[in-house]
C-alpha cells in the first residue's frame, strides 16, 4: 500500500522524499515499480477457474508449486499462498499416500563401466544421453517390476517394459524399444547404476550391436542417476501410491496410460517450451490399432518384444502402436 501511494504523489513530490517519510527503502519502491502486474480482485473469478483447470489437469496431482508455474505462463503473477487459498475454498487437496516398503535389492554387476556421465544432467540434443533404471510396483499377484529409459534432453520415457522378474531381457526390451522408437546414432551413452542386469552379457552385448557406450553410476551412489531416481518417485506419488492394484495387469495397463498418455505428453515446462516429451516438437500422436494378422508371438515391428501373452509384456498396451516423428514406422508398445 505504501508503495502504491508514493507511485500516485510521486508527480508532486520526490520518491525520496517520499520514503524517508514512509520509512520505507528507495530501492525496495524501485523494485517493486518493476515487477509484473499481480492478478487484481476484480479477476479473482477467472483465478479460481484456472486454478480449478490446472488442479484438473494434473489428475488431482498438482500442488500450489506447479499451478504457479502453470499460471506465470499465462502471464499471471500469483503467490503460492493465493493459490493454496483458492483450493481450500474449493475443497480440492492433492493425493499422497505413504510408500510401501522395497523388496530385497538385486546384486550389483560384476563388470563395471566407467561414469561417462558424471551428473551432465542437462543435455541439448534429443537422443544422445539417456538413464535407465528400476523399480518395483506392489499388486495382489506380487511384486511388478518396471525397467525405463529417458532421455536426459527432454525427460521423456523413451523405452519401458514390465516384468514379474528383474532378469536381464527387463532392461534389454526396455531400451531395445528406445532404440527403435527414436532410432538415435551411434555414440549414445546409456547410464545406469551398478545392478547386475547392467553388467549382463545380453545387455552388453546389445549396446555393442547398436554402437551404445555404457556409463555406470558411482557404487552406492543414487545421485549419479538422479533423474531416472527422481521420475521413479513422481511416477509413485502420483500413481502407485494412490492405486491398490489386484493384479499384475491392472498395474501394466495403469502404469502405460500414465507413461504415454499422462507423462509424455502433459508436461507444464516442456510445453511452456513449445515442445512436447515425445518428438520434441509440439504434434499429435496418433494412436491406432496393431493390426493382429502377424500374431503376438512374431511382431515384425518390434522383434525384440516377447509373447504377448508372457509374463514380460503387458497384455493390453501391446496391441497399440504410436506414431512418432522421427521413427521410420509405427513401434509397438510392450
Amino acid at each position: 500500500m505504501k508503495y502504491a501511494w508514493i507511485q500516485e504523489q510521486h508527480t508532486e513530490f520526490s520518491a525520496t522524499s517520499l520514503c524517508r517519510i514512509l520509512e520505507v527503502s528507495r530501492s525496495g519502491y524501485y523494485e517493486w515499480l518493476g515487477r509484473p502486474p499481480s492478478v487484481q480482485p476484480n479477476t479473482a473469478q477467472q483465478l479460481e477457474a484456472k486454478v480449478k483447470q490446472y488442479f484438473a489437469q494434473g489428475r488431482g496431482l498438482y500442488g500450489t508449486r506447479r499451478i504457479k508455474h502453470l499460471l506465470a505462463q499465462e502471464g499471471l503473477r500469483v503467490s503460492r499462498r493465493r493459490i493454496a487459498r483458492v483450493l481450500h475454498q474449493a475443497g480440492l487437496r492433492c493425493k499422497t499416500r505413504q510408500k510401501c516398503k522395497a523388496p530385497t535389492a538385486a546384486g550389483q554387476a560384476t563388470t563395471v563401466a566407467p561414469n561417462q556421465l558424471n551428473r551432465e544432467f542437462t543435455v541439448p540434443t534429443p537422443d544422445t544421453v539417456y538413464v535407465g533404471d528400476i523399480t518395483y510396483l506392489p499388486t495382489g499377484e506380487g511384486w511388478l517390476y518396471l525397467a525405463v529409459v529417458l532421455d536426459l534432453c527432454s525427460r521423456a520415457v523413451v523405452g519401458w517394459s514390465m516384468a514379474n522378474h528383474m532378469r536381464a531381457e527387463l532392461v534389454t526390451q526396455a531400451l531395445a524399444m528406445a532404440t527403435y522408437q527414436r532410432q538415435p546414432a551411434a555414440g549414445l551413452i546409456m547410464h545406469t547404476d551398478r545392478g547386475s542386469q547392467y553388467g549382463a552379457d545380453s545387455y552388453r552385448q546389445f549396446l555393442t550391436q547398436h554402437g551404445i557406450q555404457p556409463s555406470m553410476s558411482r557404487k552406492g551412489n543414487c545421485w549419479d542417476n538422479a533423474v531416472a531416481e527422481s521420475f521413479f518417485h513422481t511416477l509413485k506419488t502420483e500413481l502407485i501410491y494412490l492405486e491398490d492394484f489386484d493384479t499384475h495387469e491392472q498395474a501394466q495397463t495403469a502404469v502405460f496410460e500414465y507413461i504415454e498418455v499422462f507423462y509424455n505428453n502433459t508436461s507444464d515446462i516442456f510445453l511452456a517450451k513449445g515442445v512436447n516429451k515425445n518428438g520434441h516438437e509440439l504434434v499429435e500422436c496418433e494412436l491406432t490399432t496393431h493390426s493382429q494378422e502377424h500374431g503376438h508371438d512374431n511382431c515384425p515391428q518390434y522383434p525384440q518384444a516377447e509373447a504377448c501373452g508372457g509374463s514380460t509384456t503387458a497384455q493390453v498396451p501391446c496391441h497399440v502402436v504410436q506414431h512418432n516423428p522421427r521413427a521410420t514406422g509405427p513401434r509397438q508398445l510392450s
